[in-house]
């Protein structure tokens, strides 16, 4: 899916802001070793020390990472629209790290929102981290594999705190606990030409705790009568650290298909459930599925050939 999905972007976001917790700091530079002796061994990383006559020998530095080694991870972060999430400019100055590997140099998105992650583990689950004073957090849970993965292009918009009411109204969220932002796409014409929100369909966590789900609505705003996703994407808010499991619940006839770059969610052995790990101070997501619903979902909210949104946002 072309999807951010959203908020491909997408997105909305329901975690806390973090401007000064848990980044992951840029990659030292190597160290000179002391004065006299014999050479100093080198650090995790780094050069050795230089050898001199007669003294002790001196340690060196613990280095970056070898760009050489692992794959890269790079994408493009956005401004943030309600409207629609997938049409925004580009945001430069967003600090973008991969969480607990500070061997990996963090990166700073230029001014056309490029940002690039170099010696990133292959074959791992790792998490990219997005941080930008008085916007929200995020959280992007990865399954790498052996190739580079280019996050799709509209993704990773950076959501002003102050916006949050508009789209979670009379929601408190607690900035120091985790959210979720989930979501589900299928093929349409009505984001980026290929594809659409699908509704109809219900979510559930395990362990149960913070809230939600808080399903939005055509216009992405919370409606607290929704039982079900009626705008194609949703929110946990208020959640405590941990790793938890979302589970997905699809209108009956629909297909899901696991996805090219498993940048939404580390996936299980089940198609519709999802690990997500979720960080105090940060928004985890987007994280979700790609789906094909069925041929005729039987509405009459739009004439939609299937169980996507038909609204106007």
């Amino acid at each position: 899916m072309k999807t951010l999905l959203l908020c491909a972007g997408l997105l909305l976001i329901a975690g806390g802001c973090s401007d000064d917790e848990e980044k992951a700091p840029a990659a030292p530079t190597a160290g000179t070793g002391g004065g006299s002796g014999t050479g100093g061994s080198s650090g995790r990383g780094g050069s050795g020390g230089s050898g001199g006559s007669a003294g002790t020998a001196g340690s060196g530095g613990t280095g970056g990472a070898d760009a050489s080694t692992g794959i890269s991870i790079s994408g493009l972060t956005h401004e943030w629209d309600q409207n629609d999430p997938f049409d925004t400019p580009p945001l430069a100055g967003v600090k973008v790290c991969l969480r607990d590997h500070q061997e990996v140099a963090c990166s700073t998105s230029a001014a056309d929102g490029a940002w690039e992650l170099k010696g990133v583990p292959a074959n791992s689950e790792v998490m990219v981290t997005f941080e930008m004073t008085g916007r929200f957090s995020w959280l992007r849970p990865v399954k790498t594999g052996t190739t580079d993965i280019a996050m799709a292009p509209f993704e990773n918009t950076m959501t002003p705190v102050s916006a949050a009411s508009s789209f979670l109204p009379n929601v408190t969220i607690d900035s120091a606990k985790g959210g979720i932002v989930f979501f589900i796409t299928g093929p349409g014409t009505r984001f980026q030409g290929v594809f659409d929100w699908m509704r109809g369909y219900t979510v559930k966590i395990t362990p149960s705790g913070g809230q939600g789900p808080l399903y939005l609505d055509a216009t992405h705003t919370y409606a607290p009568s929704a039982t079900s996703a009626a705008g194609g994407w949703g929110h946990y808010v208020n959640l405590d650290n941990g790793t938890y499991t979302l589970e997905f619940s699809v209108p009956q006839g629909t297909v899901c298909n696991k996805w090219a770059s498993e940048t939404y969610g580390f996936p299980t052995d089940d198609p519709l459930k999802l690990r997500i790990p979720v960080v105090g101070g940060f928004s985890t997501g987007p994280v979700g599925l790609n789906c094909v619903p069925p041929e005729t979902d039987g509405g009459t909210d739009g004439g939609d050939a299937g169980a996507t949104d038909a609204g106007p946002g």
